[in-house]
């Protein structure tokens, strides 16, 4: 059972992963990926505080829960703010 879960853990990191390609290849049209990134990263705040001690997971496990969304959203913070900048910065084209 532990190795079927670790496997789907795995595919869902690898999927999110491929999400990015878009604000790599094309930063200024695929910004809502760093967007939504950075929901999840807030999301990770309620979840680790109200949820888990429903589920017994000790109050410091969730302090690193949420040192994830916390780091995590650095450096989504960090691309959002010079995909801004590109955006006020480029030319409009006229097609």
């Amino acid at each position: 059972m532990l190795f079927y879960g670790t496997d789907w853990l795995a595919f869902a990191h690898i999927v999110i992963a491929l999400a990015f390609i878009g604000p790599y290849r094309d930063p200024v049209r695929n910004k809502w990926v760093i967007e939504w990134g950075l929901w999840c990263c807030l999301l990770v705040l309620p979840l680790a505080f109200f949820w888990a001690p429903y589920r017994g997971i000790p109050f410091s496990w969730c302090c690193v829960d949420a040192s994830f969304g916390v780091l995590g959203a650095i450096p989504l913070w960090l691309v959002r703010r010079r995909i801004q900048k590109m955006e006020r910065s480029s030319i409009p084209v006229v097609p």
